[in-house]
């Protein structure tokens, strides 16, 4: 039975997918990793790795004990715990009313889990019990006082996904537009997302989170706008949009904050 996308659940996106069975090993690319599942004596052994030529290598080797029929698997991809403290690593100066696109790439948090039943429509909740998660391997735990526990991490700001590489596909992926209110030339700061509760969709291997509004200045803002039409994304260019952008598509949704240097 072939494994079912879940592209807009409670997490950023799932995959559903029945257990391997004796001679049937399970074999498939989720978040970026290769994920093989085969039987056999011991249990189900459990084999996950990167391909990326950046970043080659082993994530979790293992044995699993799940029951030889019946059993579900799901696998999702979750936003970190805590806010992201976001640093922009490309060079960035902004004169007064001008603006910048691009997308900036977020970590990820992988998770495996076993259902208590099978999944009957694609996305349905269905109970699970965790067998293991794999957190991004360059993300850290930082604290600062009076701003509490965050995520740091840093991204270029690219074109369009996969210009920074097969490690693409590993990464939420916001389409950004920064924009200058002040009367002075601006130029790359930090910001904080809080990920938690954002909604993803899948296209074309890579993960999107809403467009992000950024408005720098005295009283600088962020905002998410919801997810516009994904057919869109993909675009060569940014011919024929409108003044503003995706960042203009739908309602607000959900504010940032700004970190000063």
């Amino acid at each position: 039975m072939e494994p079912r996308l879940n592209p807009l659940i409670q997490m950023l996106y799932s995959l559903d997918a029945p257990g391997p069975r004796l001679g049937e090993p399970l074999r498939l690319e989720f978040g970026g990793l290769s994920w093989l599942l085969e039987r056999n004596r011991q249990g189900v052994h459990c084999r996950v790795q990167s391909d990326i030529d950046a970043a080659p290598g082993l994530r979790f080797e293992g044995l699993l004990g799940m029951p030889e029929e019946g059993c579900w698997l799901r696998f999702d991809a979750m936003a970190p715990a805590q806010p992201v403290e976001l640093g922009i690593t490309t060079d960035l100066a902004l004169m007064p009313g001008g603006q910048v696109r691009g997308y900036l790439g977020l970590p990820l948090v992988l998770r495996l889990s076993a259902l208590t039943m099978e999944p009957r429509r694609v996305g349905e909740q269905v109970e699970g019990m965790e067998l293991l998660r794999l957190p991004e391997p360059g993300l850290r735990l930082g604290w600062r006082e009076r701003e509490g526990y965050f995520h740091p991490w840093k991204s270029p700001l690219l074109a369009r996904p996969g210009d920074g590489g097969p490690q693409d596909a590993s990464r939420l992926w916001l389409r950004a537009r920064l924009h200058n209110h002040s009367e002075e030339v601006v130029r790359t700061r930090r910001c904080r997302i809080e990920l938690e509760g954002l909604e993803a969709r899948l296209l074309r291997r890579y993960a999107f989170a809403p467009a992000m509004d950024w408005s720098l200045g005295p009283r600088s803002t962020i905002t998410f706008r919801h997810l516009p039409n994904l057919d869109r994304l993909f675009l060569d260019s940014e011919e024929g949009a409108e003044e503003g952008g995706a960042a203009d598509e739908g309602p607000e949704w959900t504010p940032g904050e700004e970190i000063a240097r």
